[in-house]
């Protein structure tokens, strides 16, 4: 992160920028094959680390049983599950030991790929039934579309405004608010309507 910090998300831009750039990238070497959750969460990886702070690390597919303080109270599903990206400070790794070294996270990302509102809705609604009213780790969703026109949910998601809170219902959890906090994007080369977005969103 160089000279931010995970305080905020300034150091999030030159990320962001990246993924558009390199959606558009394999949009034109494969326009016909659409960008998997795999390959988006491995360029992110990438970048990521290009900005991380001395002593931060990035774990990927952590178990939300880790580092969840409502683990009594999860659904099995949710406990079951794994964090597509999970950045913060290694835990020091105990002498012998060869469990896997796990991050005491800081911010938590799940990563997906634009078109499946319901998906992206499961995955916020999953991160703020693990947050307990005493977790310091931020919840994130990264949304990337590829050669989008500002339809729809997308039309929304690319409205910023950090202020504003918005909110998506869920039968057991209620209302859960989220922000709409940095959005990217570039033009395609093919149709000026249509770019390809990056979209950060973060549990309030």
């Amino acid at each position: 992160m160089g000279e931010g910090s995970m305080a905020n998300v300034d150091w999030m831009d030159p990320v962001l920028r990246g993924l558009c750039y390199w959606a558009g990238y394999r949009t034109e070497l494969y326009p016909h094959h659409k960008l998997t959750e795999g390959a988006i969460v491995d360029e992110l990886a990438l970048l990521l680390r290009a900005h991380l702070e001395p002593g931060k690390s990035i774990v990927r597919e952590q178990p939300y049983s880790t580092f969840s303080s409502r683990k009594s109270q999860l659904a099995e599903d949710h406990l079951r599950s794994r964090a597509d990206l999970v950045l913060g400070p290694l835990e020091p790794k105990k002498k012998k030991s060869k469990r896997r070294r796990f991050v005491s996270p800081e911010i938590v990302m799940e990563v997906k790929r634009g078109g499946a509102y319901g998906v992206v809705k499961k995955d916020l609604v999953k991160m703020a039934s693990c947050q307990g009213e005493d977790s310091t780790w931020r919840g994130w969703s990264l949304i990337v579309f590829q050669n989008c026109a500002r339809t729809g949910k997308l039309r929304d998601w690319t409205t910023v405004n950090e202020n504003a809170r918005r909110t998506i219902f869920e039968k057991e959890s209620g209302n859960i608010p989220y922000r709409v906090r940095r959005v990217c994007k570039t033009t395609s080369t093919k149709s000026e309507k249509k770019r390809h977005w990056a979209v950060l969103l973060e549990l309030v």
